[in-house]
């Protein structure tokens, strides 16, 4: 959900977010903005680049525990992607996508990026911003990241 949110958010057509960010869940009833800052407690700011199918594949590769994606889907063997499809077709190493992400994992993951724009809302804002526009919120595991 922090995934679609941010990508929702900034209209990139992949996001990328560390599942170790995630620091609670949201239990059933009223969501209350505190709600969401414990899930979220840190300050980070929104990242929008662009990145070849390639690069976004290493990146993928790098992080040390598999990251949660949105607008993408990836399997994972042997710290390896074997299977990579963005917005149902299948990754292009060759082709250039929008993605988005947080300021904490650009300084550790993408520093080698030179199209990083900044921008001034934070990954809570995004997903408050999600919560309120859906009202209702369900927990889905659709297998958008498979790890082997």
């Amino acid at each position: 959900m922090v995934c679609d949110a941010i990508r929702e958010e900034t209209g990139a057509q992949v996001s990328i977010y560390g599942v170790g960010g995630v620091r609670g869940n949201f239990t059933k009833g009223p969501i209350r903005v505190w709600d969401v800052a414990t899930v979220l407690p840190f300050k980070n700011k929104l990242v929008l680049m662009e990145l070849s199918g390639k690069h976004l594949k290493q990146i993928i590769e790098r992080f040390p525990i598999s990251p949660g994606v949105s607008g993408m889907r990836y399997k994972i063997a042997n710290r390896k992607i074997v299977e990579a499809t963005v917005d149902g077709k299948p990754l292009d190493e060759n082709s250039t996508y929008t993605v988005a992400t947080i300021d904490w994992l650009v300084s550790l993951y993408f520093t080698d990026i030179t199209s990083a724009k900044y921008l001034d809302t934070l990954s809570i804002d995004a997903l408050i911003n999600y919560i309120k526009k859906r009202k209702v919120i369900s927990p889905v595991d659709d297998g958008r990241r498979q790890v082997e």
